[in-house]
């Protein structure tokens, strides 16, 4: 995703995939413009995916600091980490699984009261899937009802992600770090 937000950005929605089999390349060029095969001729049904050429010019110049953004961000991460281990549950990142640290994600069973007490604060919080995947309804077909995942239904509930924008100042992540602290006094 190139997202605004997203570690390597663009003016507004886009993306890429990347494959190295043939034919999964060959459909997806087919899907990413609406389906054809030569113009005016389409095989199946596909959308207008194409990403102009004012969107992957800036995304080249994006690409030079992707490095940058991606150790700034790994540094808001590990502050967080080492301030906030003790008052809620922290993201770990395994020694065999690597991470560019887009989000940084936070669990704890007063994730609402704690969210609510950071607005107040004026502390952008977010919380990302607070309906799982399973009950969505886009799945109901799948047949999966409430209380068949229960550790995603739990986690729906106790999850919150900070702010760690690039341009977090380090007063400002002492000041996210010191209202979560308070909050758990």
């Amino acid at each position: 995703s190139f997202y605004p937000t997203k570690n390597l950005w663009a003016f507004g929605d886009g993306g890429m995939i990347v494959t190295s089999e043939e034919e999964v390349y060959y459909k997806l060029c087919l899907l990413r413009n609406h389906g054809m095969v030569k113009k005016n001729y389409h095989s199946l049904i596909g959308w207008n995916s194409r990403l102009d050429e004012i969107q992957a010019a800036l995304l080249l110049v994006n690409f030079r600091h992707l490095k940058e953004r991606n150790r700034r961000r790994k540094e808001i991460f590990f502050y967080y980490n080492e301030r906030l281990r003790e008052k809620v549950i922290v993201p770990k990142i395994l020694p065999f699984n690597r991470s560019v640290f887009n989000q940084y994600v936070i669990r704890t069973p007063r994730m609402e009261e704690l969210r609510l007490f950071l607005q107040k604060r004026g502390i952008a919080t977010e919380v990302y899937y607070s309906l799982p995947l399973h009950l969505q309804s886009c799945y109901r077909d799948l047949g999966y009802k409430k209380g068949d995942f229960p550790k995603a239904e739990k986690a729906s509930k106790e999850v919150l992600a900070l702010p760690i924008d690039l341009t977090l100042k380090e007063k400002e992540r002492k000041y996210v770090v010191d209202c979560i602290a308070n909050f758990f006094r």
